[in-house]
């Protein structure tokens, strides 16, 4: 959901130094919250989508990320946690996304 303190936020800013040495170009959109932990590459671009608990907040959160993803078009799209698995699945029916990875830890 957000970039605080965690172990699911540590294992996405791990994921993302790990491909970005790999030389991919990697992008980490957040739904909502500061920014406490960051990864270590700074080339690493940070894009929060300031996602409100509205449908409203929702949709324009939707229509932020869909922004992101065209702009970019990415090869992979990895949405880490509940939350960012559903905005993905939503976004991926008015977006086109390659290939689209959700994780879970809660099962």
């Amino acid at each position: 959901t957000g970039l605080g303190v965690g172990g699911a936020e540590r294992q996405v800013l791990d994921l993302a130094d790990r491909l970005y040495e790999q030389g991919h170009i990697v992008k980490i959109c957040y739904l909502t919250g500061p920014v406490l932990l960051r990864p270590n590459h700074e080339e690493i671009e940070l894009v929060g989508l300031e996602l409100e608990k509205t449908i409203s907040g929702f949709i324009k959160g939707a229509l932020k990320l869909r922004s992101v993803i065209k702009a970019y078009d990415p090869d992979v799209v990895h949405a880490h946690m509940v939350h960012a698995n559903l905005l993905s699945r939503v976004v991926r029916l008015v977006c086109p996304i390659k290939k689209l990875i959700n994780t879970a830890h809660n099962t």
